[in-house]
C-alpha cells in the first residue's frame, strides 16, 4: 500500500497508483481480526498525503464519509482528501474560466475595433 504511494509520488503517475489504492480499499471490507479497517485507514492517509491526485478516488472518499461504519481516524484522514480534491477542483476551474477570458480577449484584440473587437469584451458585449 505505501509502495503505491510512493511510486505515486517518485513517478508522478499517480493514477494507476490511485487506482491500486482504490483497489486495496475495496478488499477490506473491515469485517474480521484485530486489524480489522487497518488497510482502509493506511489507505486513506496515503490519499490524503497525495491530495489532488487522489480525485479518481472521490468516489470512494464521498461512500466513506457518508458511511455511519467508517471508524473516525479513517473518517479524518478522507475528509482531509476529499476537502484537498475539493479545492484543486475549484482552482482548476477558476484557471480554466480565467484562460476562457484571455482566449476572448486575445481574439477581440485580433478585430477591428469598429466590429465590437476589444472594446465588446472589455465592456461585456462580448
Amino acid at each position: 500500500m505505501w509502495a503505491a504511494f510512493a511510486l505515486a509520488r517518485v513517478t508522478g503517475e499517480s493514477k494507476s497508483q490511485v487506482a491500486l489504492l482504490i483497489e486495496l480499499w475495496r478488499e477490506d471490507r473491515g469485517d474480521a481480526g484485530l486489524r480489522r479497517g487497518a488497510v482502509r485507514y493506511d489507505v486513506a492517509q496515503a490519499l490524503e498525503l497525495l491530495g489532488a491526485d487522489a480525485g479518481p478516488a472521490r468516489d470512494i472518499l464521498v461512500e466513506a464519509l457518508l458511511d455511519d461504519k467508517t471508524p473516525p481516524g479513517t473518517h479524518a484522514h478522507v475528509a482531509r482528501a476529499g476537502e484537498a480534491y475539493a479545492v484543486y477542483e475549484r482552482v482548476r476551474k477558476r484557471l480554466e474560466r480565467r484562460k476562457a477570458v484571455s482566449r476572448k480577449v486575445d481574439e477581440a484584440a485580433d478585430e477591428p475595433i469598429g466590429r465590437g473587437g476589444l472594446k465588446e469584451v472589455v465592456h461585456g458585449a462580448a
